[in-house]
């Protein structure tokens, strides 16, 4: 079953981030922000495959940068336990009490609304500072929001 798009777009909607701007944002990057098995199984028709570290801490520091209005709590978390199927840990952003997972479509399947209590842990907000994908992310996110 994948994910509502109803549910996913709410979760853009919430981060004020535009999911067609993010995606193309990806696709500008390619699999070179991927690690792993991911570089493999990255492509164009699913920009967010392998993409959630690098995602959710874009989305951190676009709300330190201010270029996201301030309001909740966001607070990135990684899973502990690992979605069936999948090779690593994953990454998303609770916002205030949501999940909110910008790169939920690369499962296939919702497993937002199956995650066991205490399955996840909060994660480091801060590394997104050594991260160039990251910042990488930023400056394309900007550039195809601002048409240039």
């Amino acid at each position: 079953m994948e994910i509502n798009p109803l549910v996913l777009d709410e979760m853009f909607r919430l981060a004020n981030i535009k999911k067609c701007v993010l995606y193309e944002a990806l696709c500008i990057q390619g699999p070179e922000g991927v690690r792993g098995r991911y570089k493999k199984e990255w492509c164009e028709e699913n920009p967010t495959r392998g993409y959630c570290f690098v995602v959710t801490h874009f989305v951190g520091k676009l709300l330190e940068d201010g270029d996201l209005p301030g309001g909740p709590r966001v607070v990135p978390y990684e899973l502990e336990r690992r979605i069936p199927g999948e090779h690593e840990s994953h990454w998303f952003l609770k916002w205030d009490d949501q999940l909110v997972d910008l790169t939920a479509e690369q499962f296939g399947k919702d497993y937002s609304t199956k995650l066991p209590p205490g399955s996840y842990c909060e994660g480091k907000p801060r590394r997104w500072r050594k991260n160039p994908h990251v910042l990488q992310l930023v400056d394309d996110y900007r550039r195809v929001r601002d048409g240039l």
